[in-house]
């Protein structure tokens, strides 16, 4: 069983290559293309989320470019850092976006909702997500949370409890 671990910076992690994207710094961020050009802003991230893949991969992420929302599959970004986007291209595809069968968006389908953290049996409000260069991909490995408590018929943030937690220990609540 993991234990959960307070919310920390993004930087690289202690003791090994990978790095540590939180998706609240992408959020927004310049898309730069290899000629160093904002081509875009990133508007959100695209992960897919199946049974068989544990912790889910980044497939791309979405981009506002014109006002209009494109898709930029994980394959043509050289990198992902706090503050921009690099592509390994000049250009984004002007393809708009649609979900496909098994893909979620990460700002708008996780962060704001509810979870049940499985180990302590604990309602969750998702805040933030973190996502780990594995070494040559994206994965979407832990979710920051804070707890939600009932106060008579309303709900309550505790903001200053914030848990990063493993993706693993947390399933969505229904």
């Amino acid at each position: 069983m993991n234990a959960p671990r307070r919310s920390s910076p993004a930087a690289p992690t202690t003791g090994s290559a990978r790095t540590v994207v939180t998706v609240a710094r992408l959020l927004g961020t310049s898309i730069i293309a290899r000629t160093g050009r904002s081509v875009g802003r990133v508007d959100d991230i695209v992960v897919r989320v199946d049974s068989s893949t544990d912790p889910p991969p980044v497939t791309g992420i979405v981009a506002v470019v014109g006002g209009r929302r494109l898709y930029v599959p994980i394959w043509r970004i050289r990198s992902l850092a706090r503050g921009r986007v690099s592509l390994s291209t000049n250009a984004i595809s002007s393809r708009g976006f649609a979900l496909r069968s098994g893909e979620i968006l990460v700002r708008d389908g996780i962060l704001g909702h509810r979870f049940v953290d499985r180990c302590t049996a604990e309602f969750v409000l998702a805040v933030d997500a973190e996502l780990d260069d594995t070494g040559g991909s994206w994965m979407l490995t832990r979710i920051v949370t804070c707890s939600r408590r009932r106060i008579g018929t309303h709900w309550r943030v505790h903001d200053r409890e914030r848990i990063t937690r493993d993706w693993t220990r947390v399933e969505p609540s229904t």
